[in-house]
């Protein structure tokens, strides 16, 4: 909570982990409002990466798409950064977005709900420009390596290689 209360224009009241792998994520607490705090993994993105990430945010909570808005430093800057035992790691805050995740039974409602935010998001991001930059996460073999773990004739393997095989075919006929 110091971290947040020493960089942010807020008085964190709580703290929550929520989630950890290759970063923490907390939920943060202040007044009335919750944040999302997120602390980057050592190593893993660069400042402007990060930068990327907070516009791209930024961007689309202005389009009207329902996100976690950023939210700036007291310096001014979306990203902070500070020494750990295994290195530098970076953070940043976002307001936080209530929500629950779907349960069964799912129902064409929550599949025309969740295609229409997706298609809303994909039309505010076709407009998203940044003057930071971002490596491509993409490497083109994502079919080809999920596929290699599979068990051979197993239906995900089926499933997958034929999953590709139309997005490829459906890929090629756009670039055309």
């Amino acid at each position: 909570m110091d971290l947040v209360a020493d960089h942010y224009p807020i008085q964190p009241t709580a703290a929550t982990l929520v989630r950890t792998f290759n970063n923490d994520v907390y939920r943060i607490d202040a007044d009335d409002q919750s944040y999302a705090f997120k602390v980057y993994g050592s190593g893993r993105f660069t400042t402007n990466e990060v930068r990327w990430e907070q516009q791209l945010a930024h961007h689309l909570a202005s389009a009207g798409v329902h996100v976690a808005a950023d939210v700036a430093l007291t310096s001014g800057d979306s990203v902070g950064m500070f020494e750990a035992p295994e290195g530098q790691r970076l953070f940043a805050l976002t307001q936080w977005v209530p929500g629950d995740k779907p349960q069964p039974p799912w129902d064409d409602a929550l599949y025309r709900t969740v295609g229409s935010s997706l298609a809303k998001l994909h039309a505010a991001a076709d407009s998203f420009t940044s003057s930071h930059p971002r490596q491509s996460l993409r490497r083109g073999d994502e079919p080809e390596r999920v596929i290699a773990v599979l068990t051979e004739h197993s239906e995900r393997k089926l499933l997958v290689q034929q999953s590709a095989a139309v997005a490829q075919r459906e890929l090629e006929r756009l670039a055309n």
